[in-house]
């Protein structure tokens, strides 16, 4: 069995590595995720580690119609939430926060959110908030 990872999946760990290794898999490593689709779709591998909404994407965008032909496993490897990050040197940062956070809350609430996710493909996440990193009054990474 061959697996391909993208050189720079700051997901993978080496324990995971060892593992897969140890169950006799060859692991290959690829520069970007749409040569890893490539080669899954040319059967010159057998599994992507991906995250899934960007496998969802990159087979659309690759290989229209042929989603049906992709199967993702049901548990993923790792779960991730994105976040967005505001500098709190940036001019308006407090203002701009409240802004997104008020504009998010409405367009889930109208349902917009879940139709966007649904069209493109995507996960739904829940957060509802921004994380700070770095910057004067810096929190350590915590919700503010």
């Amino acid at each position: 069995m061959i697996l391909c990872v993208t050189a720079s999946a700051g997901a993978w760990g080496t324990g995971m590595k060892r593992y897969l290794e140890k169950m006799g898999t060859q692991i290959e490593y690829d520069q970007t995720d749409e040569q890893n689709i490539e080669k899954l779709h040319l059967g010159r591998i057998d599994l992507v580690v991906l995250d899934e909404a960007v496998g969802h994407y990159l087979i659309r965008k690759l290989y229209p119609g042929k989603m049906k032909q992709v199967a993702f496993v049901e548990k993923p490897l790792n779960q991730d939430s994105l976040h967005l990050m505001l500098s709190r040197t940036y001019p308006g940062a407090s203002r701009l926060e409240r802004q997104f956070a008020d504009a998010f809350k409405r367009i889930k609430k109208k349902g917009i959110y879940e139709k966007i996710c649904s069209k493109y493909g995507v996960m739904m996440f829940r957060s509802e908030s921004l994380l700070y990193l770095g910057g004067p009054n810096d929190t350590g990474g915590v919700n503010k």
